[in-house]
């Protein structure tokens, strides 16, 4: 996992990426992650639900989601049953 993150440009990226979300899993994605975190951001941009997060990777969704709560400063919300990234702009 990717440490000592600049924050504030994590939040940005993040937000311009919910407005439209270009991805490529074959690439470091805007969080500096490959494979199956990769693969769980991507999720988070459009909304899933936990069940969907832990079939889109084997397991450690929970200690993901808290690496992108403190090293990338990222909270998610819950909408009718689907978590995604809070809009770092409303926050």
């Amino acid at each position: 996992m990717t440490t000592r993150r600049n924050i504030p440009e994590d939040q940005a990226r993040t937000a311009a990426l919910l407005d439209s979300v270009p991805y490529d899993l074959t690439q470091r994605n805007w969080l500096g992650h490959t494979g199956g975190a990769a693969l769980i951001d991507a999720m988070l941009l459009l909304g899933a639900t936990k069940a969907e997060l832990v079939a889109g990777k084997r397991g450690a969704v929970d200690e993901h989601i808290r690496h992108l709560r403190i090293e990338h400063g990222l909270e998610l919300v819950e909408v009718d049953g689907k978590k995604r990234f809070r809009d770092p702009r409303q926050q």
